[in-house]
């Protein structure tokens, strides 16, 4: 009895040094993402040809007092998380999630967790407004100031997606991105300008708009998700 006390002392220990990611915070960001997109086999777990290369400017807004974010690209399209839920324009379609909110990604993205003593590195698998069901892989890197203030300054990550289109037999891929953010951060501007919702998102126009994950990974689909 006494060996299990001590094992579960030392596993609190261990828990209790790494740090969680704070996505909580107040910034205007721009940056470049890099993404690569290949064919996935589910099947053997291998990947295929690459089918996308590119790279585009990306605009990152975090407004933590308000519970709101805005990720936007012309590639990889545009993202509203907000406190009554997910608003997304992918490849000029528009979509809603209103089972996500800025509230769940707070909550999910703290089991991205430091994986240095510094705690500038976290890793770790969440679900993020776009993965639906399934977690994606992240990696983080901040930078911390010693006025406790911080800057993110690379985010990577993976996701599945499972495609369809007519007389073309289903297939999976899998993207891997990099944003890697410009030095010149800006926490003193407003943020209103970028939370102003397309027509489409109204109120009296929502119920046209479809469930982004009946769509993206419909039940079954080529990724197993």
């Amino acid at each position: 009895m006494k060996l299990l006390y001590i094992l579960v002392l030392l596993l609190g220990l261990t828990y209790a040094e790494f740090e969680r990611f704070n996505f909580n915070q107040d910034v205007v960001a721009r940056g470049t993402v890099y993404v690569n997109t290949t064919i996935y086999y589910p099947q053997n777990n291998t990947e295929g040809p690459v089918i996308s290369v590119y790279n585009e400017p990306i605009i990152y807004v975090l407004d933590g007092p308000n519970q709101r974010m805005f990720l936007g690209s012309d590639g990889t399209g545009f993202r509203w998380v907000l406190p009554n839920g997910t608003f997304i324009i992918l490849f000029g379609n528009s979509f809603k999630r209103t089972d996500f909110t800025y509230a769940d990604q707070i909550k999910n993205y703290k089991f991205a967790f430091s994986t240095d003593n510094k705690d500038q590195k976290f890793m770790g698998k969440v679900l993020d407004s776009d993965s639906c069901q399934e977690k994606i892989a992240v990696d983080i890197e901040i930078k911390r100031y010693r006025n406790r203030s911080e800057k993110i300054l690379q985010k990577t990550f993976q996701q599945y997606f499972p495609v369809s289109a007519p007389n073309i037999s289903p297939y999976c891929t899998l993207t891997n991105a990099i944003i890697e953010f410009d030095d010149d951060f800006d926490s003193t501007s407003r943020r209103d300008s970028f939370f102003v919702l397309p027509p489409q998102f109204y109120a009296e126009n929502i119920h046209l708009v479809p469930n982004y994950c009946d769509f993206i990974y419909p039940t079954p689909n080529a990724c197993g998700i």
